[in-house]
């Protein structure tokens, strides 16, 4: 940038600044030297904002042209091209960092400083000069808005919702074990009764009927009143199980297995959003290049329907072929409109993996349309490393903990009991009662110390049946492990396959290419010197169009297969380091 005042027509400031190009991965380096190199522009241009430092009209009393008209920017720079004086750069990448970069050249004459200096003399807010600016710092934020693959898949992997499900399960889980654990710890109870209630008791006993018919101690008194009194009571009880034959700790296995499951179900969700997101990315890259190739394609079909028209408004040609051209080049523009509504799909899948709007969706080709070498491949990664593998084994250990905890089931149940009770009534040995008070509060303190033993005979039928339950989940989740080792083995071949092929399609590409080219030019020289007919034209030009989308298509079908690979392995990482 140039401060020091200059006569017209040059300008008085010039901002100049290298952004990326859209359809080039940014340079990290080259885009940090450019957006810090113009926000020193920007901030020289602040006091001019300001109007601290406005030039007076008398500084510069020649007018210059219009400022529209200064504004040379959004050009393409070739590799080899010059840069402007403004904008070299003494960095040794200055020229790989030029390579597809876009030069945004901004001259800011003295007509447009005057201006602004009138306006703001005038109160008014017009700005024509922070316009630009703001114009040019939103330009180069869009620019470097690209989204990469591996943004994309670092992103699915925290924000795709049924990770988050995963992980929620997995606390659960651990919850479970915290659960699984307080069967260690004592247990201590404590109750209290206040009731008013009749005081007749007689001898015989009843069956137990689940608290139907509450229980009076005391003697028999040869009453039949309804007469009440009250009664009270307060005690506490206090429960441990000193050993259980393992039990608990069987039970603490059983609820550490179901947690090693949940978490290794959270490499598996994750491994399937980062697959569907670059899935989904690869999905747009090559949607966008089957729209450049429809759009030459469109080009082409419209420059024949224009010569074939003119031939045949000067009656050189029959009208029949305007027809047929008009035919191909709707052809054609249907085929890139569908081209077009492929990128739109595939963009909103990758906003529902990431949760964005899809207009968001700004994706860097980065290294993936160029043709991968020969020796680019993946490391072989062990078959207990899938993730899917690793979920399936946690789902066997946690049956067989479960069986485990079943055959320490049937055993004796010992607990060590202490208790502390008082208890008050209304009513004496002799029938008496107290006055209105009596029994309220209690006034007769007991204490017990002792041991229970249980042993639950009729519960080994049961337990039988839920053992054969478990071994049969036992072998449904080995069934289903071998199934998932097929499908491996499977998966593995298949995509070893593709790769291979998608090597040789990619291989054979420009000769393709070449021929359809080659085929097109000589059917077009033949239909210009009336040798050929409208009809070889126009087939040979929807095969050089679909050449040119299978050429494209072939350098990204084998990172289609790496990434194929690389999913059948359980590990998108390692395609994600390939492409950087």
């Amino acid at each position: 940038m140039n401060l020091s005042p200059q006569s017209d027509p040059r300008p008085l400031w010039r901002v100049v600044a290298l952004l990326p190009r859209r359809d080039q991965a940014p340079n990290p380096q080259s885009q940090a030297r450019s957006f810090s190199r113009f926000s020193e522009q920007a901030s020289a241009l602040a006091p001019l904002l300001q109007g601290d430092k406005a030039p007076s009209p008398q500084s510069h009393p020649r007018p210059s042209s219009r400022f529209g008209e200064q504004v040379r920017a959004l050009a393409p720079l070739p590799k080899d091209a010059p840069l402007p004086k403004d904008a070299e750069d003494p960095s040794p990448n200055r020229s790989r960092d030029r390579e597809g970069a876009v030069a945004l050249v901004v001259d800011l004459p003295a007509r447009a400083v005057r201006r602004q200096s009138l306006a703001k003399a005038r109160g008014s807010h017009w700005s024509p000069i922070a316009a630009c600016i703001g114009t040019l710092l939103v330009f180069s934020l869009s620019l470097s808005a690209q989204m990469t693959l591996d943004q994309a898949v670092q992103d699915a992997s925290t924000r795709y919702p049924n990770v988050r499900v995963s992980l929620e399960q997995a606390a659960a889980a651990a919850a479970a074990v915290n659960l699984a654990r307080t069967a260690f710890l004592p247990r201590a109870d404590l109750g209290a009764q206040l009731n008013r209630a009749t005081h007749n008791n007689i001898f015989g006993l009843t069956l137990p009927q689940a608290g139907l018919y509450p229980t009076i101690s005391g003697p028999v008194l040869r009453t039949n009143s309804m007469e009440s009194v009250w009664g009270t009571a307060v005690g506490v009880l206090v429960q441990w199980e000193p050993f259980d034959f393992g039990l608990r700790k069987a039970n603490v296995d059983a609820a550490e297995a179901a947690r090693g499951r949940a978490q290794a179900q959270i490499a598996v969700t994750r491994l399937q959003a980062a697959a569907a997101a670059a899935d989904s990315y690869l999905t747009i890259l090559a949607a966008q290049q089957t729209v450049a190739a429809a759009q030459a394609g469109v080009e082409r079909a419209r420059v024949l329907d224009q010569v074939v028209g003119t031939l045949v408004r000067n009656e050189l040609r029959p009208g029949a072929e305007a027809s047929r051209t008009r035919a191909e080049l709707a052809i054609a523009e249907t085929q890139l409109i569908q081209a077009e509504q492929a990128v739109e799909i595939a963009r909103a899948n990758l906003a529902q993996v990431l949760g964005v709007p899809p207009a968001s969706i700004q994706v860097a080709p980065g290294r993936l349309l160029d043709l991968p070498a020969e020796s680019a491949g993946l490391p072989d990664a062990p078959l207990a490393a899938h993730p899917v593998i690793a979920a399936q084994t946690t789902a066997i250990a946690e049956v067989q903990a479960r069986e485990k905890a079943l055959d320490r089931a049937w055993y004796p149940r010992f607990n060590l009991e202490a208790s502390e009770y008082a208890r008050g009534t209304g009513i004496q040995p002799d029938g008496s009662t107290g006055n209105a008070a009596s029994g309220l509060g209690p006034n007769i303190q007991n204490w017990a110390v002792g041991m229970t033993v249980t042993f639950p005979l009729a519960d080994l039928p049961g337990l039988k049946a839920r053992k054969e339950i478990e071994r049969a989940h036992e072998r449904a989740e080995r069934a289903r492990y071998d199934q998932l080792v097929q499908d491996y083995n499977g998966e593995l071949a298949r995509a070893r396959a593709i790769l291979s092929g998608a090597r040789r399609v990619a291989a054979n590409m420009p000769v393709q290419l070449e021929a359809a080219r080659q085929a097109e030019e000589q059917a077009t020289a033949r239909y210009k010197s009336g040798l050929g007919t409208l009809i070889e034209v126009a087939e040979t030009q929807r095969l050089h169009t679909q050449a040119e989308i299978d050429s494209s298509l072939a350098r990204l079908n084998i990172w289609r297969a790496l990434l194929g690979l690389s999913i059948a392995q359980g590990d998108v990482s390692s395609f994600v380091q390939l492409t950087r």
